[in-house]
């Protein structure tokens, strides 16, 4: 029986050990070295915290007793060694800073240099703010989630998951590949996704809007009741399901193309739920 051992590098990421005989192929993981991170700045007189983060989970919490804006994970880096691993390592900076402007803006930032190739950097965080922040999220590959914000919360994400719950103010997502779950208990939901599917709960006032699009993946809209709003559902493939049972309903439309509108409690608030490919479900909470 023939063998072959040896080492390889695959394209920009992983260094691999490979053992190929006639019954089939072991791979081990590049070395890799890791270190826990932690640190934090006063909350008095911040407004905005934005999160511009690159490869990891971005676990966010507000805690109402917080004085303190801080940030704890792990970070980790790859290397063909277990020594230029933790070359490697140095090299990636999870900062936190704070503009001198009125009221102040804190950054949290994931930091590589230009030329990575052949080196995984990530890094799980997690971020817990004070009450009556305005958050915006930036990341590239890993999840996203925020828990009890008060404010404006935006999430912009590439490839992963999207959980907000307990929100208190405006939520705007928007998403290339990954689900997104958003319990919002007060203000505008807006989310888009290219793929991915799309379950929110919301309870919006009349000058409010509810959209939830997505290209390829489910919609799931629920609401209260007592809710006054303008509702248009269109699902291209996968059908619409519309539970209308206690809501006061007028100007009832549908259409064989998959589409449902209708105004709901005399009309208010803009509720829409889109999808190309898969069905969209609306009921009430």
């Amino acid at each position: 029986m023939k063998r072959y051992t040896g080492r390889v590098v695959l394209g920009a990421s992983l260094a691999l050990t490979f053992v190929l005989s006639g019954c089939g192929i072991v791979i081990f993981p590049a070395p890799t070295a890791e270190k826990d991170f932690s640190m934090s700045t006063s909350a008095d007189g911040a407004g905005t915290v934005d999160v511009i983060w690159i490869n990891g989970d971005v676990t966010i919490k507000v805690d109402d007793a917080a004085t303190r804006i801080s940030a704890t994970g792990k970070k980790k880096a790859t290397g063909v060694t277990e020594e230029l691993a933790e070359e490697n390592l140095e090299n990636l900076d999870i900062s936190l800073l704070v503009s001198e402007s009125t009221p102040k803006k804190v950054y949290l930032r994931f930091d590589v240099p230009s030329d990575t190739l052949g080196i995984i950097y990530t890094a799980d965080v997690e971020l817990v703010l004070p009450a009556g922040v305005t958050l915006a999220v930036e990341n590239s590959n890993g999840d996203v989630s925020v828990t009890g914000n008060t404010e404006a919360t935006t999430v912009d994400l590439s490839n992963g998951a999207v959980t907000i719950d307990e929100q208190e103010g405006d939520v705007t997502v928007e998403v290339a590949n990954g689900s997104v779950d958003v319990i919002s208990e007060s203000g505008s939901v807006e989310v888009e996704v290219a793929s991915g599917s799309i379950d929110i709960a919301a309870k919006p006032d009349e000058e409010d809007s509810l959209i939830a699009k997505t290209g390829v993946g489910t919609v799931e809209i629920a609401v209260p009741v007592t809710t006054k709003a303008s509702l248009s559902l269109k699902g291209n493939v996968g059908g619409i399901t519309a539970v209308l049972d206690g809501f006061t309903v007028t100007d009832l439309t549908t259409t064989p193309l998959n589409t449902v509108t209708a105004t709901l409690n005399g009309g208010g608030a803009e509720i829409v739920g889109e999808t190309a490919v898969g069905g969209v479900d609306f009921r009430s909470l």
